[in-house]
C-alpha cells in the first residue's frame, strides 16, 4: 500500500481506510505492508496528533483489532525527525517473529525491511 504525501484529502484517506477495513474483514489471514505516510503516529505510544487522518487511521488500526509490528523509524532524512512511515499490519501479533532493518538502498531515505513471519 501507499499512501502519497501529496494527497491528504479526507476522501482519499476514506478510500483508503475502508479498503484496509474491507480486506481485514474479509480474511483469516491479513498482512499488508506499506508507506502510509503517517509521520505523526507515535506507534510505541499508540498515539496520533496533529492530523485527522493520522488519528482516524490509528483508530481504524485500533478498532479493528489488527496489529502494526514496525516500531522503529524508517525513514531518515536530513535533519528531520526519523520518522515510521513504513508499516507492517496483520491481524494477529504472532504473525511476524521478527523484523531486520537494512541501511537505505542507493540514495534512498526509507530503511529496507526484512521480515520473518510465521
Amino acid at each position: 500500500m501507499y499512501r502519497s504525501p501529496s494527497d491528504h484529502s479526507e476522501e482519499t484517506d476514506n478510500q483508503m481506510n475502508n479498503h484496509i477495513k474491507e480486506m481485514s474483514r474479509g480474511s483469516d489471514e491479513f498482512l499488508m505492508t506499506g508507506d502510509f505516510n503517517y509521520p505523526t503516529i507515535n506507534w510505541r505510544n499508540n498515539i496520533a496528533v496533529g492530523n485527522k487522518g493520522a488519528k482516524d487511521f490509528l483508530e481504524l488500526i485500533n478498532d479493528e483489532m489488527l496489529n502494526q509490528h514496525q516500531e522503529d523509524p524508517t525513514r531518515h532524512r536530513g535533519s528531520n525527525e526519523p520518522s515510521t512511515l513504513d508499516l507492517i499490519i496483520t491481524k494477529y501479533q504472532d504473525t511476524i517473529m521478527s523484523i531486520d532493518q537494512e541501511p537505505p538502498l542507493g540514495n534512498g531515505d526509507h530503511d529496507v525491511d526484512r521480515k520473518s513471519t510465521r
